[in-house]
């Protein structure tokens, strides 16, 4: 417009994709305001043809980047004074309420030796205009060599101090001809400025050599020279001391930011480093890291639960150690946790939680009624001493260290929703909690307050949460996305909100493959999130020999348990894992083919009808309640809803009386009670005037029901006596007698087509044969052992294997190793994990 020489810069397409131009150009005009002899004035700015731009004046001359890229070092005096006049310029900008947010070499300009700060106020006009939307952009404002700890760890709140940090760095590398932190990337170079200090400039190169030896030597005769100046005597004391004191002033400035960053801050750890391990020859099963592994609070140990030799216990490997090593009288263990100091182990065996020293020794038994089902344990030792675990009931249950009374939380929705994962946060009094629906289609992270009993949701989708030393939360989700995030003051939420740092953690149902330190240590297994364990179908006789049924043929089997043979043994009901649901599949016995059957939503636990010709099963509803349904078996027609009262239905057993049924319900609607066992009888209807009460004690939970074939003996398993046993009552009065079958723990009841004879699951994973005659009363005789089930499926809840009529043969699901499960028997450790963590959290933000 007059003819004059202008600067014209142009923001970056993609940057100003994000910006509004009318709220940048709006927010530029603060900085078009600001009037001083060191700040290059702005002339205009605005929008064209979609970019944003702004105008100052063309400065002949060059930048200070230039002149240090050509001279590298500049002597004191020049350095102070660019430093004083750049100084006075901020300190004016400042007063005016702009803070520059970028002050580098680059934006610093030279004229007749006269400095000039541009692009002031342009950083602010941005970040304003965006609105909170930097991350969209992939940039960052600022420059990584002379950003301050705040602004290299996206703080909000961006004070004038930033813009003396940034001069302090410019200041250092005049005198010492680099800045204060260098590194390969822009991330070394972030984590550089807030975990190490900056390398004092009197052991860098100094600013000023001596020219010649004489100089050398008329310094070394005169007693007024001090190092650190330059070869030529030094000047008057007082010109000096105020040249010496800014120089000071500022880097003192500069130092302190740090220090003061650091005691604000927990200083992360150094750069992370990546190894591949492995622990065991077996592969690991999807979720078995994230469930049977932990890592000791300082990173330097790990235990895991692994089978040698046939049996399962706990194994450690020490950081020392070149191979794990076996922990004695750890037989059957699940689940370990350091204690906080990390002397101790706890785990989950047989039901019962223990603990064992870190070296060794003899374990201690502190509490029973813990989570059996291998996929539930779940332990964490609290600071104040406590172990929190998941029980029997996929409720979450507290005892002492050394033992005592156990204090119990039921269940924690009263609509079946269960505890998965316990995490410990700070103090004790509280702890992160998993918490899933049945089968876990979907989990929400909460925080537990161990003293109210108020529950306060932190994350949908995820499963498990660990709080690190520096108070940091990390959480893991079903999907394989990990994030991270501080708690607010009240310990009940997050701020800000989770930032991811880690994807591509191959999980499972429940569990996220997994384990995290205290110190940041991380340990998993790469992957996908996994349906379920691929198994196969193998007939097994009574000596133990296992045979698949259809050799190549693998399906993923429900957690939730579902398997039955028809009464003619031709075929065999399947609960099984498709796109994502539990469904109920037909499997024509030994190679024929495999049908689906719950065609019209998930479906689990299959029960046939006595002439064979119809499936029962159980349709998942909403808030893990379900409805009893029946369907022709070879999948004509639609299924008929035959029972739906408040509460769920989880099982059943048909009776000689086509109208009455045997069934096991959920947790009754607004009330923290049981599973329990009903009759139902379709004759008064489909609600809750239909069913009547069998046993039904909110004390206790009942599971894994079954009829003998006469009709007159009801079998199931019950925790009432602190563990989960076998029992045997007469039916329909089954107030008329009770007897205990099992005497060390035992599960999965199923009567032989004899009626003579009765097998279960001792706790040990041995399956178990008690006869018995036939009478008035149930007279068992002695029991023996078949075989070892070890390596086959199990569920606490059902019975998880079928008899052939002929009770010669059983039919037990098998998990199977693919061809690519060799890789799984490693796992990818990370030493110093948080300094990922930090930089992905700055640059998030």
């Amino acid at each position: 417009k007059h003819d004059r020489k202008v600067a014209l810069k142009v923001l970056k397409p993609e940057l100003a994709a994000v910006l509004g131009a009318d709220r940048f150009v709006q927010e530029i005009k603060t900085t078009a305001s600001l009037q001083h002899p060191h700040i290059l004035p702005l002339f205009d700015s605005g929008e064209a043809g979609g970019f944003l731009y702004y105008v100052m004046p063309y400065i002949e001359g060059e930048t200070l980047r230039e002149k240090l890229d050509r001279e590298t070092q500049l002597s004191i005096d020049e350095a102070v004074k660019i430093t004083t006049e750049v100084a006075d310029a901020l300190d004016y900008a400042h007063r005016h309420g702009v803070i520059h947010r970028d002050i580098k070499p680059e934006n610093i300009l030279l004229h007749d030796g006269r400095p000039m700060v541009a692009d002031f106020g342009i950083a602010l006009a941005v970040s304003a205009a965006a609105g909170g939307r930097m991350t969209e952009t992939g940039l960052s404002l600022g420059t990584p060599h002379y950003m301050s700890p705040e602004q290299a760890t996206a703080d909000k709140d961006i004070t004038a101090r930033s813009d003396v940090y940034s001069l302090g760095s410019v200041l250092y590398e005049m005198l010492a001809g680099s800045p204060p932190h260098v590194g390969a990337s822009a991330q070394q170079i972030v984590m550089k400025i807030v975990t190490e200090e900056a390398v004092p400039v009197t052991k860098r190169l100094p600013a000023d050599r001596f020219d010649t030896a004489r100089g050398f030597a008329d310094a070394l005769t005169n007693p007024a020279f001090a190092t650190g100046w330059t070869g030529q005597a030094m000047p008057h004391p007082a010109t000096r001391r105020s040249a010496g004191t800014l120089v000071l002033a500022i880097t003192t400035v500069a130092a302190l930011g740090v220090a003061a960053w650091g005691w604000l801050r927990s200083s992360p750890p150094p750069q992370a480093n990546r190894f591949r391990i492995v622990l065991t020859a077996h592969p690991y099963a999807p979720g078995s890291v994230g469930r049977d592994l932990a890592l000791s609070p300082d990173g330097t140990t790990i235990v895991f639960a692994d089978t040698a030799g046939g049996e399962r216990a706990l194994w450690i490997k020490t950081a020392a150690s070149a191979a794990p090593e076996l922990v004695p009288g750890t037989a059957g263990a699940f689940a370990p946790s350091f204690s906080p100091d990390g002397d101790w182990i706890a785990y989950v065996a047989n039901g019962d939680v223990h603990k064992i020293a870190r070296t060794g020794g003899l374990a201690v038994t502190i509490a029973d009624s813990a989570a059996r089902l291998p996929m539930a344990p779940s332990v964490a030792w609290l600071d104040n001493g406590t172990i929190a675990y998941t029980d029997s009931r996929f409720g979450l249950s507290l005892v002492g260290e050394d033992g005592g009374p156990i204090r119990r939380f039921d269940y924690l929705d009263i609509a079946g929703t269960g505890v998965v994962s316990v995490g410990a946060l700070r103090g004790g009094d509280a702890v992160l909690l998993g918490l899933c629906d049945f089968g876990c289609p979907s989990a929400t992270l909460v925080v537990a307050d161990l003293e109210t009993g108020r529950l306060d949701t932190l994350a949908l989708g995820a499963v498990r949460g660990w709080q690190l030393k520096d108070e940091r939360v990390v959480i893991a989700r079903l999907d394989g996305g990990v994030l991270t995030a501080q708690l607010a003051a009240d310990g009940r939420r997050f701020r800000p909100a989770p930032t991811p740092v880690l994807d591509g953690v191959r999980t499972a149902r429940y569990w996220p493959d997994m384990a995290l330190s205290r110190n940041g240590t991380l340990l998993y297994v790469p992957g996908r999130p996994a349906e379920g364990r691929v198994s196969e179908l193998v007939w097994v006789t009574r000596q133990g020999q296992a045979m698949p049924v259809d050799s190549g043929w693998t399906f993923v089997p429900t957690e939730s348990g579902g398997i039955r043979l028809s009464p003619d043994d031709r075929r065999l009901a399947l609960g099984v894992v498709s796109e994502g649901r539990e469904e109920v599949w037909i499997k024509q016995m030994d190679r024929g083919p495999f049908t689906r059957l719950s065609l019209e939503g998930p479906g689990l636990r299959p029960e046939w009808s006595p002439d064979g010709r119809d499936i029962f099963y159980f349709r998942s509803l909403d808030r893990a309640q379900s409805d009893l349904r029946r369907r022709r078996a070879d999948g004509a027609g639609t299924a008929d809803v035959l029972l739906r009262p408040t509460r769920g239905v989880w099982e059943l057993v048909p009776t000689s009386d086509r109208d009455r049924f045997i069934v096991r319900l959920g947790i009754p609607v607004g009330s923290f009670g049981t599973r329990d066992i009903y009759l139902f009888d379709r004759t008064q209807g489909a609600g809750d005037s239909a069913i009547t009460p069998l046993i039904a004690d909110d004390r206790y939970e009942e599971a894994a029901i079954g009829l003998s074939p006469d009709g007159r003996w009801l079998v199931y398993t019950s925790d009432e006596s602190g563990r989960r046993e076998v029992y045997v009552r007469p039916f329909p009065d089954v107030n008329a007698g009770r007897r205990q079958i099992s005497r060390d723990g035992g599960g999965e009841p199923r009567w032989a087509h004899n009626g003579r004879e009765l097998f279960y699951r001792r706790a040990d994973n041995m399956l178990m044969s008690v006869p018995f005659e036939g009478g008035a009363t149930f007279m068992p005789g002695a029991e023996r052992e078949l075989f070892s089930v070890t390596g086959y499926m199990a569920n606490f809840a059902y019975t998880a294997y079928d008899v052939t009529q002929d009770d010669e043969r059983f039919v037990f699901i098998r998990p199977v190793a693919l061809p690519d499960d060799a890789g799984d028997a490693q796992v990818v450790l990370v030493q110093h994990w948080l300094s990922d963590v930090v930089a992905l959290e700055g640059s998030s933000r």
